[in-house]
């Protein structure tokens, strides 16, 4: 897991007092953060069709992480983002190392239930 990139999403003393009381709850919270990462990253249906979306979330992340800048830049131009295109590069960013796959089915079933709620 990377702790550097994990500490410029969650408080610092939350995470200092995890990494020393409570380690085993790192993941399930990485987790969460990745969550949370691609779900911004596919609001408005992904970026990646709108330049001045695409832009925006750029100097957004480069004003908060360099890192995170770097992941979105990298993510492909001109097809809709799902959670197919985010989820990878999201858990390397993290090193949330064999997190992929579940947090794919995460976003999908919450992307689902989206559409369901519109559909009704």
């Amino acid at each position: 897991m990377n702790l550097t990139a994990l500490a410029r999403h969650v408080p610092p003393a939350v995470l200092g007092w995890l990494t020393e009381h409570a380690p085993a709850a790192l993941d399930p919270l990485a987790r969460a953060v990745a969550i949370t990462l691609c779900r911004w990253l596919l609001r408005d249906e992904g970026a990646a069709d709108d330049a001045d979306l695409r832009t925006e979330l750029l100097l957004r992340c480069q004003r908060q992480d360099a890192a995170l800048a770097a992941v979105v830049a990298a993510l492909p131009l001109g097809r809709r983002w799902t959670p197919n295109t985010v989820a990878a590069p999201i858990c390397e960013y993290l090193g949330l190392h064999g997190a992929e796959r579940a947090l794919r089915d995460e976003l999908s079933v919450g992307e689902s239930c989206q559409s369901q709620d519109a559909a009704a």
